[in-house]
């Protein structure tokens, strides 16, 4: 079925997760599938939960969440025109925004973007309609090198980490953690973190279980450890690490982990140089820690280097930090700047952009704010001036719908299977560090 009647095909549905539509300029509704073909003046609607990935004839793609309207106003190569009515979206301009990025806009009240052949989200906020996507964030993104995903979403600065979220590092990519009780982590080259459980409120105990599946990770910790050191644990293989108002390192690479885990050794690459063999190796640079396994106690003093191996409690202390522990490339956590409340979620109504690669202008009121990459801006609808802002919003940074630029129809359906099965599953507890 062609699209609006009398228009031409602009683009077409790549993928649909839930119910999606299309209204011609001339009324007529229709649902969309895989496939459907879209003209210049449909409107495309998302309903409820679901949301479209659509796919236009230049190769630009731009993903619609969930409550989305967004009208195709406009396609040809002297100018690209669209309005988001509500919702959000995240798009990736084509070859048109390339040749000629003044042609590329989208509008939504008063307030118009400028596309110059970007990477970039927006999202309409009109009353309620606008919290953050991941409930109970107990963590933030401070700072992000490389691909790295929490709980299956690509975690870029800013964004929300939550209880029962699987935070993983590709190959050369690093991640720091700021969670709400002021600790840190930052976490190594292929590594796999958990957050399998965390209760806190200011003045209050709590209590934090954190796991370290394989790699690497620098932790400093914040209130729970100093409040309640007992109550604050990180499981790593199959040793416990008891803390003391503490900053420490721990390495627990695929071999190590495969051995705690009584598996064979992945065969991806280790993303760091070659262990000598499959021991969990710490490094003490404030406070004091208890390593605990099921065959050893060994308390560590700051300064002090171990390497232990799991099956039968053998330790070594060593003169110096082996040359594949994380540091250099992976930052001390409590030496980067920012903080679990810096990404605002008290948000007005108005049109927000963030910019991740590329450039975007942002105009209302005869004033122009330029967007560069990671920054995020807002306009009003009062239709005041735009302003640039401090952090990127929540509800940017948490949004759980899918990069186009990096979407693959076939991984998320896979992830979608993914989600139901885990939420029937828990993973067994490998190592703890308290």
């Amino acid at each position: 079925m062609a699209g609006g009647a009398g228009a031409a095909d602009v683009a077409k549905l790549l993928f649909a997760q839930g119910m999606v539509t299309a209204k011609t300029a001339n009324g007529t509704v229709r649902i969309l599938a895989k496939g459907s073909p879209l003209a210049e003046g449909d409107t495309v609607s998302t309903v409820g939960k679901g949301f479209a990935v659509i796919e236009y004839l230049d190769g630009g793609k731009t993903t619609l969440r969930p409550d989305t309207t967004l009208i195709i106003k406009q396609y040809a190569p002297a100018g690209v025109v669209h309005t988001l009515v509500q919702g959000g979206l995240r798009s990736v301009t084509g070859a048109i925004g390339k040749a000629n990025p003044a042609a590329v806009k989208y509008q939504a009240g008063t307030a118009t973007l400028g596309i110059r052949g970007t990477t970039f989200d927006a999202r309409l906020c009109q009353g309620g309609d606008c919290a953050s996507e991941v409930a109970g964030v107990i963590a933030r993104a401070i700072f992000v090198r490389g691909e790295v995903q929490a709980g299956g979403r690509v975690l870029s600065k800013g964004g929300g980490v939550a209880v029962g979220d699987t935070v993983q590092t590709s190959p050369g990519a690093v991640a720091v953690l700021a969670f709400a009780d002021g600790s840190k982590a930052s976490l190594g080259p292929g590594s796999r973190f958990v957050v399998k459980d965390w209760l806190y409120q200011q003045g209050e105990a709590g209590r934090a279980m954190l796991q370290l599946v394989k790699g690497a990770v620098r932790v400093a910790t914040g209130a729970i450890g100093k409040q309640n050191p007992a109550g604050y644990k990180v499981q790593v293989a199959t040793a416990v690490i008891g803390v003391r108002g503490t900053g420490f390192d721990v390495d627990c690479q695929a071999q190590c982990a495969a051995a705690a885990d009584n598996q064979p050794n992945e065969t991806s690459p280790d993303p760091l140089p070659m262990r000598p063999d499959a021991r969990l190796y710490a490094y003490v640079w404030q406070g004091a820690i208890d390593v605990r396994g099921s065959q050893f106690s060994q308390p560590m003093a700051a300064g002090q280097i171990m390497a232990v191996q799991l099956a039968d409690g053998q330790r070594q202390f060593l003169p110096s930090l082996p040359a594949f522990m994380p540091g250099g490339d992976v930052p001390r956590p409590d030496q980067v700047p920012g903080e679990f409340g810096d990404a605002p979620s008290d948000l007005k109504p108005g049109l927000y952009t963030w910019v991740r690669t590329g450039l975007v202008t942002l105009e209302q009121d005869g004033t122009v704010v330029t967007v560069q990459p990671g920054e995020s801006a807002f306009a009003d609808q009062a239709g005041h001036a735009p302003q640039l802002l401090p952090a990127v919003p929540a509800i940017l940074a948490d949004d759980a719908t899918p990069y186009p630029e990096h979407f693959d129809p076939l991984m998320a359906v896979l992830h979608v299977r993914s989600q139901l099965r885990n939420s029937f599953i828990t993973p067994p507890a490998q190592c703890t560090i308290r």
